[in-house]
């Protein structure tokens, strides 16, 4: 589940309630890039993968793709831990809270949730969206690692999972439109609208509880 659409969504919801409103402007340049992610991610996750298939050769010492994959994902979960931690404290940081602090406990939050809640998460976008080989995973890897850094220049924080999910389409399609998790991909996407409508409603219905208790 995208934490920036339910994040954003519940900004949104609290700022239709309260003045002085939302600032459409900013919204709209992050709804945008967030609806041409899917497109990019598969574009370049296809274009790598097609350019890696030529450059590495399907008997290539497997170690060193698999510590190119290794290195390619740590910086992957670094900017993911960045994206993430930023959606999570940018809500208490307006509130006057020290950054540090926050940064201190969004960090060991995130340390914490990785541990206890990723396995299931793991083997769902490992398995069940696609089927990718070693020199695919890279660009599978790559490409949400340039689309995040993309938007950390313009200030947009981006769902991971959006655009993880879609790059490792756009790897398994080099193997052809069967080799992807259509049923799982679709069941998936209605989810994410779902929740970001859902997190409109229940932000907005609890500023308007909170505005007339206060």
């Amino acid at each position: 589940m995208p934490t920036a659409f339910t994040v954003i969504g519940a900004v949104l919801g609290t700022g239709t309630s309260f003045n002085p409103g939302i600032l459409w402007s900013n919204v709209n340049n992050v709804l945008f890039y967030w609806s041409i992610i899917p497109f990019l991610a598969i574009t370049i996750a296809f274009s790598l993968s097609k350019i890696l298939t030529f450059i590495i050769p399907s008997d290539y010492h497997k170690n060193k793709i698999n510590y190119l994959n290794f290195g390619i994902g740590l910086f992957v979960a670094y900017t993911a831990g960045a994206n993430s931690v930023g959606l999570a404290i940018g809500p208490l940081y307006s509130l006057g809270y020290n950054l540090n602090y926050l940064l201190l406990l969004g960090g060991f939050s995130i340390l914490l949730g990785a541990w206890l809640l990723s396995p299931r998460i793991i083997h769902t976008v490992s398995f069940e969206y696609s089927n990718i080989g070693p020199r695919r995973s890279i660009s599978a890897l790559g490409t949400p690692a340039i689309l995040a850094q993309i938007g950390i220049h313009f200030g947009i924080p981006i769902s991971f999972s959006e655009a993880i999910i879609f790059s490792m389409i756009g790897s398994g399609l080099v193997l052809g439109k069967s080799n992807i998790g259509k049923k799982k991909l679709a069941y998936t996407i209605g989810a994410w609208i779902f929740a970001f409508a859902l997190s409109i409603s229940i932000s907005f219905l609890l500023s308007e509880i909170t505005r007339g208790i206060l």
